[in-house]
């Protein structure tokens, strides 16, 4: 497991959910992996059938990487231009000889900047690291409903 890199998790999901359009078709030949997957999304001419939906190669990995789960962390990135989060994901790919990998990857999340600004243009893929839960809490949430009463009191 050693050798692999959070963004191999990050482009497997991203390839994942482009195989999840129903014009993207993997040609007999090829199989999703870790190792492949950063080919495949990047060049998917190679490996889909003719008649690929190109477009959604474009959206999802602004889309992807808005995801989040809760996260304590911070980045460790500043701009004077845009404001940065950091989120993270438990993301699960397969390797070539089909073994299930899990792990937690992190990444900053660049946001704002005004009217003119890319935020989604910063490398955050190449930047991601991997993360690791230390600590997992049940919280138990009290969700109250009200209506007004009828009357004085």
């Amino acid at each position: 497991m050693s050798n692999y890199k959070p963004s191999d998790f990050i482009y497997y999901a991203m390839m994942e959910e482009a195989l999840q359009d129903e014009n993207n078709i993997l040609q007999e030949e090829y199989y999703l992996s870790l190792e492949n997957a950063e080919d495949m999304f990047q060049n998917p001419e190679w490996c889909l059938k003719e008649g690929y939906y190109e477009d959604c190669f474009y959206d999802i990995p602004n889309e992807f990487r808005e995801i989040t789960d809760e996260c304590n962390l911070s980045s460790d990135k500043f701009s004077r231009h845009y404001e940065v989060d950091f989120h993270v994901q438990e993301l699960t790919g397969i390797t070539a000889e089909g073994e299930t990998l899990t792990r937690w990857v992190g990444w900053d999340y660049w946001y704002g900047g005004g009217k003119h600004s890319e935020p989604e243009s910063i490398d955050w893929i190449s930047e991601s690291v991997f993360v690791k839960v230390v600590k997992e809490e049940v919280v138990t949430l009290v969700k109250r409903t009200f209506e007004r009463e009828d009357g004085d009191v």
